[in-house]
């Protein structure tokens, strides 16, 4: 609902304090550790989730032309951030689709929203997963012997262990030097890279996974590799 609908503005959502700035001094969210900054804009919406541990702040930008199907129209940009507290507090930008869901169907769709759908095609086949943020990791149930001799690949490919850190799909979550890596595994009828080791992120536990998992990013972010 609009700002001047909720009464008294919110101040936290679980761990994260949540500060209120003038719109003029501070033009879109922020957030520095513990506190998450929102603009006090007259237009825009806050959403609680969850009984108040997240939620959705959304504002529409200032008019601008595009172009569409050759014809010159006039289009303001939505702006929809998500936040609140994961592990530690947090503070992404969206793309409108989950918007649209919560309008529509309530906030379990707008979380299924952000579900990948390939961890839906992995529940479906008996396959378990584990989430560090935004990055859900399929465990594919074998070890890395296993996994060689029962995998199907268009071509052989060697298991590599890390001799430097990687970047998880060019995110901030990282494999941490030492970790396993196959390339090129098809699986789920596409193929996709596999490993194990150690997985960190800034604001989140680190990760042990001891046998190969599937690293997919959640969807529905407006700038993946920098989703917080």
């Amino acid at each position: 609902m609009r700002l001047f609908e909720l009464g008294k503005l919110p101040t936290r959502a679980e761990k994260a304090t949540i500060e209120w700035a003038s719109s003029k001094d501070h033009h879109e969210p922020t957030r520095v550790e513990h506190t998450i900054v929102l603009p006090r804009r007259t237009d825009a919406e806050f959403f609680p989730l969850l009984e108040g541990r997240r939620f959705v702040y959304t504002y529409e930008g200032e008019e601008h032309q595009v172009w569409e199907k050759g014809s010159s129209v006039r289009r303001r940009e939505r702006f929809v951030w998500f936040g609140g507290t994961d592990e530690q507090p947090f503070l992404t930008r969206l793309t409108d689709d989950p918007l649209t869901s919560l309008f529509k169907k309530g906030q379990d769709e707008f979380f299924w929203q952000l579900r990948p759908e390939l961890v839906d095609v992995a529940e479906e086949r008996g396959f378990s997963w584990r989430r560090q943020g935004d990055i859900f990791l399929i465990d594919l149930g074998f070890s890395w012997q296993e996994w060689e001799r029962v995998s199907r690949l268009s071509s052989k490919q060697p298991v590599v262990e890390l001799d430097k850190d990687v970047s998880i799909n060019g995110t901030r979550h990282t494999l941490r030097q030492g970790g396993k890596v196959m390339n090129h595994v098809q699986i789920f009828g596409a193929t996709y890279w596999v490993g194990s080791g150690t997985l960190e992120a800034p604001d989140h536990a680190s990760i042990v996974l001891e046998r190969p998992h599937l690293p997919v990013q959640a969807r529905c972010h407006f700038d993946p590799k920098n989703a917080d």
